[in-house]
């Protein structure tokens, strides 16, 4: 999936600049055939602004978001002949929620064998 608007992605540290952030991100995908994950995205210095920004402020990190508007912008510079790329993240949706494990009050019961799709 990598970085884009409705991944979900692992924020690991921030720092705060004031009127931004800069983040330690990353993205990872399940191999199917390996069952582990692999991470398809990693950056140290995506800039976090806005709402998102303001979010960071409250989170324990590392926490898991579902990264929502973003930019990638590049700027290539003459002088050093080498392109920059930027990524920036506006909002996200903190999905730590979705990380606790399941309780036994939450999971799914059964109380008749008949009701089980296998025996």
């Amino acid at each position: 999936m990598g970085f884009k608007k409705g991944a979900y992605a692992r924020v690991w540290e921030a720092e705060n600049k004031g009127k931004y952030s800069v983040a330690n991100i990353s993205v990872s995908k399940k191999n199917k055939e390996t069952n582990e994950y692999e991470t398809e995205f990693q950056n140290k210095f995506v800039r976090v602004v806005g709402t998102a920004h303001k979010q960071l402020d409250s989170m324990t990190l590392p926490a898991t978001v579902r990264i929502g508007d973003c930019d990638v912008t590049n700027k290539y510079v003459p002088d050093k002949k080498t392109t920059y790329t930027n990524y920036v993240v506006y909002n996200f949706e903190d999905n730590e929620d979705n990380n606790k494990p399941v309780t036994k009050k939450e999971s799914i019961s059964v109380t008749d064998d008949e009701e089980l799709p296998f025996v």
